[in-house]
């Protein structure tokens, strides 16, 4: 469900096929929007910009270049004319060879790394297996003196005294013990939801519960990685946004049109942060982008200019 389609130049056509059937030596193109579908070399590269945080932690998108680069270990933030699978392409357009797919891709040899990562046991569960050790010696030092006061004393019969110390040890094992725990853990996940926090597996809450120190990159992770419009300059003097602009006014259009910003069904937007924030601008003013495109389509795109800041 999570494959992405690809556009792949094939036989001189420009044809969509799912990801799954790219193969080494392909042609994909790729434009704002795109998710990666392989790991492409860059043959051709107009402003493109690929956002790839969950490979290099970075989420400020990476500038694409198709120029050779020089060294024999280099890093995959580096790789500025690689194309990586699972990233997303949020300005320009592209064209690349398939260069690795699958598990040979970069995301796949860190798929290949967490499937052959070993579990460990967190403290708790270590506590929970020596109080275990501890209350079974303790039981069965408990069941063999019962046992052997009852034979010592002779009011019972051997088989009875030995029914009546087995009898003690089951009904001395704390058989609600893994169930009060695991309610405890649950409890702990729904106080965590309620604070926007998804836990995967029970034993994290316990984790999470001893942290005293959180140690994070701040732009993408404790903020949402987006901007938004609020000063605007026109008329030689500067505006606060929430002043509103004419729809009239060309700065409407000049932010708008020179703009690779994607606008899905949902109305969700996709490109560059800076690109969509000024889409969104637009929207507030009642500025409607898809019509004002539908009049004046885009005929010819400029690419990018050697040297130029």
């Amino acid at each position: 469900m999570s494959t992405p389609n690809a556009h792949v130049r094939r036989g001189g056509q420009v044809v969509t096929i799912p990801s799954s059937e790219l193969v080494v030596g392909d042609i994909v193109l790729l434009e704002a929007g795109d998710v990666v579908p392989a790991d492409l070399r860059l043959l051709e590269s107009a402003n493109l910009k690929s956002e790839e945080s969950a490979l290099t932690g970075e989420s400020v998108p990476v500038e694409k270049q198709t120029a050779p680069l020089v060294g024999d270990d280099i890093g995959i933030g580096d790789r500025t004319n690689m194309a990586f699978m699972n990233s997303n392409i949020t300005y320009g357009r592209g064209v690349g060879v398939v260069a690795a797919t699958g598990m040979q891709t970069e995301v796949g040899r860190i798929a290949g790394m967490l499937n052959a990562a070993q579990e460990t046991t967190t403290p708790l569960s270590e506590n929970l297996k020596a109080l275990g050790k501890t209350l079974t010696i303790m039981i069965l030092v408990i069941a063999a003196f019962v046992f052997a006061v009852g034979v010592w004393r002779g009011a019972e019969t051997l088989p009875e005294m030995f029914l009546t110390a087995i009898s003690l040890a089951v009904a001395a094992i704390p058989e609600g013990l893994p169930a009060i725990v695991t309610v405890i853990l649950a409890l702990g996940t729904q106080k965590l939801a309620k604070r926007n926090s998804l836990v995967r597996k029970l034993p994290a809450v316990e984790t999470l519960g001893s942290t005293e120190i959180i140690a994070s990159d701040k732009t993408g992770t404790l903020t949402q990685n987006k901007m938004t419009v609020e000063k605007v300059y026109y008329d030689g003097q500067l505006h606060d946004a929430k002043e509103g602009v004419q729809s009239a006014n060309p700065l409407l259009r000049i932010m708008n049109f020179s703009n690779d910003t994607k606008m899905q069904d949902d109305g969700q937007l996709l490109g560059d942060p800076t690109e969509t924030a000024l889409v969104a601008y637009g929207q507030t003013q009642n500025f409607d982008l898809k019509a004002e495109l539908k009049a004046e389509p885009r005929v010819a795109r400029c690419r990018s200019i050697p040297n130029a800041s």
